[in-house]
């Protein structure tokens, strides 16, 4: 093997070894002290229903630490509520479905069965749990769209028969 050869495998070998390396790239990995931070400002200030675009199932109960734990990886462009009530699953999806649907498209809401965990200890089993997925961006554009429809002299074309404005 020629020297200029071994030169360009040494080269090689030196540089996957710097890329293997390398430190990492930001992974939105957070510490559990970080998130226990997070946790106990949430306890603190509970979101309000402007911050999740939506009205509050009545009676519930704010789940700081699930939502610390799934808002700190995703900080400083979104957060997640996560509020929780003993009311069956049902009940509570009519009323996200109905009067508690989030008014614009940059929230999307879960509801289904979880517990209620803090540090990995259950404290409490079984509750319907609604999570609101929040990315406060997308929420501005969407609050920025007009409430009603523009009058129909403003139209390039015709409404549709039945066509209503969302």
């Amino acid at each position: 093997m020629s020297a200029s050869r071994r030169r360009v495998q040494w080269v090689l070998v030196a540089l996957a070894a710097v890329a293997m390396a390398s430190p990492a790239c930001a992974d939105n990995v957070v510490s559990p002290g970080e998130v226990r931070a997070l946790r106990a400002k949430l306890a603190k200030s509970p979101p309000k229903p402007t911050d999740y675009a939506a009205q509050p199932y009545p009676g519930a109960t704010f789940d700081a630490g699930c939502s610390a734990e799934h808002t700190a990886p995703r900080l400083p462009d979104s957060a997640v509520y996560c509020i929780y009530t003993r009311d069956p699953v049902d009940k509570v999806q009519a009323f996200v479905k109905g009067a508690g649907k989030p008014r614009n498209g940059g929230v999307n809401v879960i509801v289904g069965e979880d517990d209620v965990v803090v540090d990995g200890i259950v404290k409490i089993a079984g509750v319907t749990m609604i999570t609101y997925w929040t990315t406060p961006s997308y929420m501005s554009y969407y609050d920025s769209f007009p409430s009603s429809p523009p009058p129909a002299a403003d139209l390039i074309a015709p409404l549709y028969p039945g066509a209503t404005y969302d």
